[in-house]
């Protein structure tokens, strides 16, 4: 697992044991899943994630969202500014794991 540094702004690659790697994973989801509306997960991400890892993470999803309506590789390269490879694992991942997870990312 990697874990970003706030205040060196660099990762640490090193790992953990696996038994505290999946408590801490269980930790996430949990909280990930715990809000009861949008602006109250905002006010808490807001505060947890930094700026990168939030434009990151909100353009991905844009990415997913964008390969599900079946938009041309060039302009999601030209509106989010990603290259094709990146385009093309959000393809794959959605081959992969199919409508169920179509249907979340459509929700959001």
């Amino acid at each position: 697992m990697v874990w970003y540094n706030k205040t060196m702004g660099k990762l640490n690659r090193s790992t953990l044991n696996p038994k505290v790697e999946q408590e801490l994973k269980k930790k996430l989801w949990k909280t990930l899943s715990s809000f009861k509306t949008p602006h109250k997960a905002q006010d808490f991400w807001e505060k947890f994630l930094t700026p990168s890892e939030i434009a990151i993470l909100a353009k991905r999803l844009v990415i997913f969202k964008m390969v599900i309506k079946k938009k041309p590789y060039q302009t999601i390269q030209d509106t989010l500014k990603v290259g094709g490879n990146t385009i093309a694992r959000a393809q794959n991942t959605l081959r992969k794991y199919g409508h169920s997870f179509e249907e979340h990312i459509l929700r959001s």
